[in-house]
């Protein structure tokens, strides 16, 4: 494995709001899976980020899904090939990291998207959803997102 590899699957996932991504991250030159992400105050390099948000559609295969976080939308992509027995359905709260494929745009005609590596369904943890943006606003904070 290739030392750029392991830096993607060893890092540990960011946490983000969907907004942020298409405002604030650029990939890295001559790294097709390594991301910058600079707000003025803080500057992460990364690769995989942990996103969380409701469910807004399904792909009819069930292999995609747009997670709404109450910031923005994401697209997840490459679900069947991580998990087998997990029905997914509009309305849930779930859990998405894995490796960032697209920022989206700043008007959110695209929205960002991700291929996944790890999704968990938190729908029957009702704290979880509260307390994801202070979360994401900690992380962020001391620049260990």
């Amino acid at each position: 494995m290739s030392q750029k590899q392991s830096f993607s699957l060893d890092a540990p996932a960011k946490k983000f709001f969907a907004c942020q991504l298409p405002q604030h991250t650029s990939n890295v030159k001559g790294a097709t899976d390594q991301w910058m992400y600079s707000d003025g105050n803080c500057e992460v390099c990364f690769s995989q980020l942990w996103v969380q948000g409701i469910v807004v559609l399904v792909s009819a295969d069930g292999d995609d899904l747009f997670l709404d976080d109450g910031t923005g939308i994401i697209e997840a992509n490459g679900i069947s090939k991580i998990v087998k027995d997990l029905f997914i359905q509009k309305g849930m709260y779930m859990m998405v990291a894995g490796q960032l494929r697209s920022i989206g745009t700043q008007d959110q005609t695209q929205c960002p998207c991700i291929k996944v590596l790890k999704i968990a369904d938190l729908s029957n943890y009702p704290h979880s959803e509260a307390l994801w943006m202070m979360e994401v606003i900690d992380a962020q904070s001391q620049k260990n997102t």
